[in-house]
C-alpha cells in the first residue's frame, strides 16, 4: 500500500480506487477515518449542529449516517465521495 505523509504532517495510505488518502484514527469508543485528496488536503466530513437540540452531529467514515438525539436532524458522508454530504431534518452548518 502506498503512503505519503500529508500535508498537516501525518501519513496516510492511497485508498483501492487511487482516488484518496486515508488515515485511521481509534478514540475510546470509535474509530474515525480522515481523508484526503492526492495533493495531500484534509477532506472534512459531514457536520451540522440540530436546530431544536443543539447537538452537535457528525461523520466518522464515509457511508456514516448520524443523527441527532431527538430524532429531528441528520448528516450522512457519501459512501464512495468523502467530500459529498447530506444534511437533513433541522441541521444547520456546524
Amino acid at each position: 500500500m502506498d503512503e505519503k505523509v500529508m500535508k498537516d504532517g501525518s501519513s496516510a495510505h492511497l485508498t483501492e480506487s487511487k482516488r484518496y488518502y486515508v488515515r485511521k484514527e481509534l478514540n475510546e469508543d470509535s474509530q474515525t477515518i480522515v481523508y484526503y485528496t492526492l495533493s495531500g488536503d484534509h477532506i472534512p466530513l459531514a457536520r451540522a449542529k440540530c436546530g431544536d437540540c443543539n447537538e452537535v452531529i457528525e461523520s466518522k467514515k464515509c457511508g456514516d449516517f448520524v443523527s441527532c438525539s431527538c430524532g429531528n436532524s441528520y448528516v450522512d458522508t457519501d459512501r464512495w465521495m468523502p467530500e459529498r454530504h447530506r444534511f437533513g431534518g433541522n441541521a444547520k452548518m456546524a
